[in-house]
């Protein structure tokens, strides 16, 4: 077997692996083990993640033999290696866990695809990091931003089947951050979106379902509920270069189909950091 290096980089939740050092490919041509070779950006990666699993499945063994590496936190990136015989069709699965309810650690991301890994040629590939618990978050959940400019964020819920209707909490810190407006997701159909502000910097938004019979989310319990448009009145200035903001949400209320409330403590959430730079040309979501 040959040896090649691969790099795991993670981006608004989504895994990129590139053979090679950025992009070019080392060490080709040598026996032994295939190296993968994984960073992750801790800083774009979600807010609940603290801990990283990457496993490779090989279909050629007839048991399917599992590896595994648990990736460390250093200097801002989960970093690790993983050495695996190169081939093709190797199942490649990546787990974010964090901790939950009575700080218990808990798998709360999880994706994976299938790839050939083999040895002098680039791979390019993603793989979308789902949430597998009950979840209501914003996307992107990273966003650089130059001064005095617009953005968008939605309201997406994960793994809450039948929901029919969400009131969501909404509240950021920056006073230079203003709602400009939150528009309810077409494919919803004739569900209603409400805003209802309590005064600049905070408020609520209500997404119900008018049908008896209708739901806001589809069979896997996912909707992106509204949109929320908002604008960033921040100058640059001489002592300030750079501002970090938090747009934060949480759930308020939850309801199932047939009036069902789905408690609020079993629902885990997730907000967006905005990250304001005068050397930002354009908006970076990640």
């Amino acid at each position: 077997m040959n040896i090649a290096k691969r790099t795991i980089l993670l981006g608004s939740l989504v895994v990129t692996m590139i053979a090679g050092c950025s992009e070019k490919i080392v060490a080709p041509g040598q026996t032994g083990a295939v190296t993968i070779s994984m960073k992750i950006d801790a800083a774009q990666a979600s807010q609940s993640i603290s801990r990283m699993l990457v496993y490779v499945v090989l279909p050629e063994r007839e048991t399917d033999q599992l590896m595994v590496d648990s990736l460390t936190e250093k200097d801002g990136y989960f970093v690790g290696e993983l050495a695996i015989p190169a081939g093709r069709d190797r199942r490649i699965i990546v787990e974010g866990i964090g901790m939950g309810r009575q700080d218990i650690p808990i798998l709360l991301y999880k994706g994976e695809t299938v790839a050939d890994v083999l040895p002098g040629i680039i791979t390019r590939l993603s793989i979308d990091l789902y949430p597998v618990v009950p979840m209501v978050k914003l996307l992107p959940r990273y966003l650089e931003i130059p001064f005095a400019a617009s953005f968008r964020l939605d309201l997406a819920v994960y793994n809450l089947n039948l929901l029919d209707s969400a009131v969501i909490g909404v509240f950021f810190d920056s006073p230079s951050l203003a709602i400009d407006s939150v528009v309810r997701n077409r494919s919803l159909g004739s569900s209603v979106a409400e805003i209802d502000w309590f005064d600049g910097s905070q408020g609520e938004i209500t997404v119900y379902q008018t049908s008896p019979l209708g739901t806001i989310v589809n069979s896997n319990g996912f909707a992106t509920l509204a949109t929320i448009f908002v604008n960033n009145y921040q100058m640059p200035d001489t002592t300030v270069s750079v501002d970090t903001s938090f747009f934060q949400i949480f759930p308020v209320s939850l309801s199932k189909l047939g009036l069902d409330s789905i408690p609020v403590s079993s629902v885990y959430y997730e907000s967006a950091r905005i990250l304001v730079d005068s050397s930002f040309g354009s908006a970076v979501i990640r």
